[in-house]
């Protein structure tokens, strides 16, 4: 039990396989294997609610996890705060890492995992130790930082006699003993570590000990400063940027830091001098002019200018014979401006100094042989924590003490660092306007943050007292072909390819030009690119340079002819997109319109406030499909529904367009039942069909369909809806004549549609099959993948489980190519659901448990589906409290607002039956089943309302009414066109009535439930 526990607890809360406890708690194989686990979960659960400790093991997603907050956990607190204490180590942040090292040591009462003999804890137990061994080196590390080096030694002293070999432990030994005055005990500790090393292990110290001890056999002192950090605050994050300065400067003697204006650059460079061994000379390049002031600069911080102006040798070489005095690390600090003379003057010292480094910021590259870049981003501004939101609460905290960041609060605090890119120094501007606004207030004024962020800082160069000023400072190093193009880009709020940077700069600058003028904004830090899933580079703005390049854009008078460009633009690629999702190039097609959606919207939303009604249809049409495929129905809904509202200015392809797409779009967001394979299976229904009734869909003509092919698929999926059975056969013929191969297709699933009205399943089952085939000839993997899906309904109704699995499979890898997709999470849902029709228990758990994975980002419909399907697969198991625990879950969920109540009500309350069954509750599973089937009555969903009558019948077969159970069976069938063959529940029941009944009499009362004259209903 203990061994369970434990290795329960270090998974901090989180679920761990079945099949990995076995392997971590047995060496062999146990017999029974996960039924013998399954019963240790069992015992340990009841023996620590015995303790009042009712903490699990619990079942989840086919393993077990406890219910306890991670923070519960010493050893994982031990972790998390040791690796806390060793980052603010790296960052020099010495008080508060010692504070943080001593709370973590503090938590050690003994040996962790005594007593648990298996693998795992052996090796958890061997990690621990040496993690707490490194946290105490780096206790003690920081505190000599910031205290007496000689109060530390015993400690020291003591740990280096436990481990005679280690050799950081020694290295700190050394250090600590020359800082407390005691040179010779130092070199005595490195000979003490050199024996044991070369006598136990055969090695000597390593090289950055040998340094050392030669620095004190030599007497070495540390070299003269020119420079001390300046900065009265707290240095936040950048801690993989300074782990790249140091590993660049170890492989070149050049490191430029390069970054957008307000990113944080010139703090960078002073955190990492500041913790330099060589002598620092920090040159701020900033206020020069000209280029020739860089030396006398560079001089005057060496304290050199007055031996520059008597030297007969020349300036530059005096600066030389100055900088190769000693080990230097020279910092240039805002290189951009004098980019050029500031790369030969870097090129020329570098040379003729081979004891030199230089780390450089600039907005741009020196671009010079052997220069090593590391670019510097803006904070990313996390859900929670981070450095952003870090920097400004302690900011904030200094101008008002009493501040806090709190649920209260915490939505501002995160709109400001997100709405100011997580950039240093607009998170520090917008900090000091807490002296007299609320952080709320500070949020409010966003939208005016170049007033915002003004006037705030007195401290620093002028151009970082505002925002507005970092921004002309930039603006004023561009060429006047690079403003054209800078202004004009900022029309589109998600970024630009090359394509659309030409499309709205022509004719002014040629196509040729663009690319180059881009990689000039890039490397001047102005935009950022990053690659598309489709290989093509992206050029980005962050928000508060978008919003200084829009004023420009506004200033020169272009936005008028920029946003018709822009339109334009979006236009032709939204139609060219559309021919892309009904073909093989729908994946292409996909990715461009999730790359460009937010482009396309705000170009709609600008037609829409001009009254431009005919350039809103023109971008809405063929965008409402890819809404339809990536379930934006309130997008489709939106902006169809304004075009309905002016349908008369419409033609005849745009009206039908937006009569059918809105009469079978949900009326409020995607339900659980209105995606293909629940609804009806085999139909082909792209996942469509208002719960909130049917409004009425103009009629279409093959050109409508040619102009417009998915109206052949919505249209036939209307007629189904309304029961104009007359009207699906009638499209289903014009579609299978229609001379677009996509329509055509469309047609063998209308014609699927049919046959299931008729009642032929064989005849359905065959046209879904062929209009799987036909569409994948088309390229549409995604209507495939519906498709698919609603062929598994088919094939598991007739009994083939392994048909219908392999389908799904399919269907699931289909949806998995087409990237984020909520239809997936159905699929799994399916998919689990049919495995446990097969008895492959844990597969499904499987299944359900990846849907339900927050990856997924599943709804809350999908959420209830999955548990239910989880609650099924606990009653299989005869888990009763299991199922139980589940779907009390379920209902808590069932309370919020919900697209489709009664399909999901229905759907849990015949699991809810089921467990009333199971635990023999007298009459309430019958009464408890009428009333689901009386909820049921009115769901146009053919299996659900197929299955709650099973479930009826699972009901009055326990209370006795067996020639009434043997109808409702045949109600199931009658309802469902054919008996569920797959299903364990209806082979149970025929098995059962047939041997209560006999033969001959369960044949005539199914038979007469599967005619349909007699209704369902209690005597």
């Amino acid at each position: 039990m203990a061994g369970l526990v434990a290795r329960l607890a270090l998974a901090e809360g989180r679920p761990v396989p079945a099949d990995a406890l076995v392997d971590a708690l047995w060496d062999d194989a146990p017999e029974g294997g996960i039924d013998t686990l399954r019963r240790l979960a069992s015992r340990t659960r009841v023996r620590l609610e015995e303790h009042g400790v009712p903490i699990g093991p619990m079942a989840e997603g086919g393993g077990y996890r406890l219910e306890i907050d991670p923070t519960e956990v010493d050893a994982v607190v031990f972790e998390r705060l040791a690796g806390e204490g060793g980052r603010l180590l790296r960052e020099r942040a010495w008080d508060r890492a010692g504070q943080v090292l001593e709370e973590a040591l503090a938590l050690w009462r003994g040996e962790p995992l005594g007593g648990i003999d298996a693998e795992f804890a052996i090796r958890t137990a061997h990690r621990l130790a040496d993690l707490r061994l490194s946290a105490a080196e780096d206790r003690i590390d920081a505190l000599a930082h910031i205290g007496d080096p000689a109060a530390l030694l015993p400690e020291l002293r003591a740990l280096c006699a436990a481990h005679p070999a280690r050799e950081r432990c020694h290295g700190l030994l050394m250090r600590l003993l020359n800082a407390s005055g005691q040179r010779a005990a130092a070199l005595r500790a490195y000979e003490d570590l050199r024996r044991v090393l070369a006598d136990e292990l055969g090695t000597d110290p390593p090289p950055h000990l040998v340094q050392l001890h030669g620095e004190l056999l030599r007497e070495r002192q540390p070299p003269a400063r020119c420079w001390t950090n300046p900065y009265l605050t707290r240095f936040f994050g950048r801690r993989e940027e300074l782990a790249a300065i140091e590993v660049s400067l170890a492989r070149t003697r050049l490191v430029t830091l390069h970054g957008p204006g307000g990113v944080g650059k010139t703090r960078l460079a002073a955190e990492y001098a500041a913790g330099a061994a060589a002598r620092v000379c920090f040159v701020e390049l900033g206020p020069l002019r000209e280029a020739d002031s860089m030396v006398d600069a560079m001089a005057a911080t060496l304290g050199t200018g007055e031996a520059l102006l008597a030297a007969s040798g020349g300036r530059t070489a005096r600066l030389v014979s100055a900088l190769s005095a000693v080990p230097t690390l020279l910092v240039l600090d805002n290189c951009e401006h004098l980019i050029d003379p500031a790369a030969d003057l870097t090129a020329r010292l570098l040379a003729d100094c081979p004891e030199l480094q230089i780390l450089a910021t600039s907005r741009e590259p020196l671009a010079i042989v052997g220069e090593a870049l590391v670019r510097i981003e803006p904070f990313i501004v996390a859900e929670r924590g981070g450095d952003a939101v870090a920097m400004f609460t302690e900011l904030v905290s200094l101008v008002r003490p009493e501040f806090v960041a709190e649920a209260g609060n915490e939505e501002a605090v995160l709109e400001i660092c997100r709405r100011l890119d997580g950039l240093p120094l607009g998170i520090e501007l917008a900090a000091a306007r807490a002296r007299s606004m609320t952080v709320a207030e500070i949020a409010q004024h966003l939208d005016q943050r170049f007033r915002l962020l003004a006037g705030a800082r007195r401290s620093g160069s002028a151009r970082h007292r505002t925002m507005r000023a970092v921004l002309d400072w930039t603006w004023n190093l561009l060429s006047a072909e690079e403003r054209l193009l800078a202004r004009r880009v900022s029309i589109l709020p998600a970024g630009v390819t090359v394509a659309a940077a030409r499309a709205l700069c022509a004719p002014d600058l040629s196509a040729e030009e663009v690319p180059f003028l881009l990689s000039a904004l890039t490397d001047k830090s102005l935009i950022h690119a990053s690659s598309t899933p489709r290989g093509e580079l992206r050029h980005r703005l962050m928000e508060t340079p978008r919003l200084y390049l829009r004023g420009q854009l506004r200033e020169a008078g272009e936005e008028g002819p920029t946003r018709e460009a822009a339109l334009r633009y979006c236009t032709d690629l939204a139609q060219s997109a559309f021919g892309m999702l009904l073909g093989e190039d729908q994946i292409a097609g996909l990715e461009l319109l999730d790359t460009e959606h937010d482009t396309i919207l705000d170009s709609l939303r600008h037609a829409s406030a001009g009254g431009d009604l005919a350039a809103v249809a023109d971008l809405a049409t063929p965008m409402s499909w890819y809404w339809i495929i990536r379930g934006r129905y309130e997008e489709a809904a939106g902006w169809l529904g304004e075009l309905d509202h002016h349908r008369d200015s419409l033609d005849a392809t745009t009206r039908a367009v937006c009569a059918a797409v809105l009469a079978v779009l949900p009326r409020e967001v995607p339900a659980a039942s209105d995606v293909v394979g629940t609804a009806k299976p085999g139909t082909g229904d792209p996942g469509l069909g208002g719960p909130g009734g049917v409004a009425p869909a103009a009629p279409a003509t093959e050109t409508d369909w040619g102009a417009y092919p998915p109206l052949a698929m919505i249209l036939t999926n209307h007629r189904l809806l309304t029961g104009d059975i007359a009207g699906l056969r009638a499209y289903a013929t014009m579609a299978g004549a229609h001379p677009h191969p996509w329509v055509r297709a469309a047609g063998h699933a209308a014609s699927a549609l049919v046959a299931e009205s008729d009642g032929d399943a064989t005849g359905a089952e065959r046209d879904v099959e062929e209009a799987v085939a036909a569409f994948r000839d088309v390229g549409d993997f995604w209507t495939t993948a519906q498709l698919l899906a609603g062929l598994a309904g088919f094939q598991s109704a007739r009994g083939d489980v392994d048909g219908a699995v392999a389908s799904l499979r399919q269907a699931l890898e289909l949806e998995r190519s087409l990237g984020p997709s909520q239809r997936r999470t159905a699929i799994l849902i399916g998919l689990g659901g049919e495995l446990l029709r097969a008895g492959r228990a844990d597969e499904a758990e499987s299944a359900f448990a990846d849907a339900l994975d927050p990856s997924m980002a599943p709804t809350a419909e999908s959420r209830i589906l999955g548990l239910v399907g989880l609650a099924d697969l606990a009653l299989v198991r005869g888990s009763i409290g299991e199922a139980r625990r589940i779907l009390a879950d379920v209902r808590g969920l069932l309370d919020r607002p919900l697209a489709d109540p009664v399909f999901l009500g229905v759907v849990v309350g015949c699991r809810e039956v089921a467990l009333a069954l199971a635990g023999d509750d007298g009459d309430r599973p019958l009464q408890l089943a009428w009333q689901v089937w009386g909820l049921a009555a009115g769901l146009g969903d053919a299996a659900v309302r197929a299955e709650t009558a099973e479930v009826v019948a699972d009901a009055l077969t326990q209370a006795g009414a067996t020639e009434a159970a043997a109808r409702a069976l045949g109600t199931a069938a009658y309802i469902r066109g054919r008996r569920d063959e797959s299903s364990p529940r209806v082979a149970r029941l025929v098995a059962a009535l047939t041997d209560r009944l006999g033969a001959e009499d369960f044949a005539a009362a199914y038979a007469e439930g599967s005619s349909g004259t007699v209704p369902l209903a209690p005597d």
